[in-house]
């Protein structure tokens, strides 16, 4: 990390961004895998384990630090969520096409525009409406409707998409007082214990070669989210945003190779608006002071 901590602040920010996108691609990958060979309520279980024992080291150096909050209500509405969406997010790559359910989880910040219209009271004026319609436009172009029927692996997208929304709405509330640390901590400590539940009802012991695949699991959607954070704390949000798009290419590739999926395009298409949408609400919202980058549904959502 070393050399690239060395570079330009954009052109460091860039090389986060597309080594987050290769973090979660194959951490979609991952997830496919396993869930042919386990539930995957299981994996939901151990992807939340496996992740907080990668912060280990971290909760330990900043025990006292990172637990300090005053907001434990709005982390219990962020991890609940949160949790949603993992779920969604995790039935979705098992069952739908990799590339597909990439390109509608770039729908977050649309819905998540909607939330903070509704629920924060948020002003949405001529532009933000235009770029939110856009990206509308360009999720019914993943979607078809009318064309053909959404399959359960879409359903499954959207609801992830939706819950994901309202789980980057607490965080931005939270941002305003907490550490991102601290927010994240709390999400895994309070969605462990009601993970483990739910996993019982499913319970296998996993031999050593899957154990390595859900350690794999929650390794890398940890790694993803540390890459993601520094590429927006490096550069500028437009800067960096556009590149998310090589996470729809490396998902489409390995849906290709691995498990035989096709590409439509009117997914690539319908992303690629969906994106452009996003990445248009981000410049506004910093535009206009309310943050200065967005929290991509590649994230919080895995």
């Amino acid at each position: 990390m070393r050399a690239i901590d060395r570079l330009p602040p954009t052109a460091r920010g860039i090389v986060y961004m597309l080594l987050s996108t290769l973090a979660f691609a194959l951490l979609w990958v991952l997830i496919r895998i396993a869930s042919g060979r386990m539930d995957t309520l299981l994996i939901v279980f151990y992807r939340t384990l496996f992740g907080l024992l990668f912060m280990a080291p971290m909760l330990h150096r900043r025990r006292r630090a990172v637990f300090r909050t005053r907001r434990r209500g709005l982390h219990a509405l962020r991890a609940g969520t949160g949790l949603l969406a993992m779920y969604a997010n995790f039935f979705a790559i098992a069952l739908a096409p990799l590339a597909d359910v990439v390109a509608i989880s770039y729908a977050t910040p649309l819905f998540a525009t909607l939330t903070a219209v509704l629920f924060l009271g948020e002003v949405i004026r001529a532009r933000r409406l235009g770029a939110l319609g856009f990206g509308i436009l360009g999720m019914l172009l993943v979607i078809r409707p009318g064309f053909e029927s959404l399959s359960e692996g879409e359903i499954w997208a959207l609801g992830g998409a939706v819950f994901m929304a309202g789980s980057v709405t607490a965080i931005k509330l939270l941002s305003r007082s907490d550490a991102p640390e601290t927010i994240v901590v709390y999400s895994y400590i309070l969605t462990l214990p009601i993970n483990f539940a739910i996993a019982l009802f499913v319970w296998q012991w996993p031999g050593a070669s899957d154990l390595l695949l859900l350690a794999g699991i929650g390794i890398l959607a940890n790694m993803g989210q540390m890459m993601l954070t520094r590429a927006f704390a490096a550069a500028d949000v437009t800067a960096v945003l556009p590149f998310d798009f090589v996470r729809l290419v490396l998902a489409a590739a390995f849906g290709a190779m691995l498990f035989g999926e096709r590409l439509a395009w009117q997914t690539v298409v319908g992303a690629l608006v969906i994106l452009l949408s996003a990445v248009y609400l981000a410049h506004r919202e910093a535009q206009l002071g309310r943050r200065r980058t967005p929290i991509l549904p590649a994230g919080p959502g895995v």
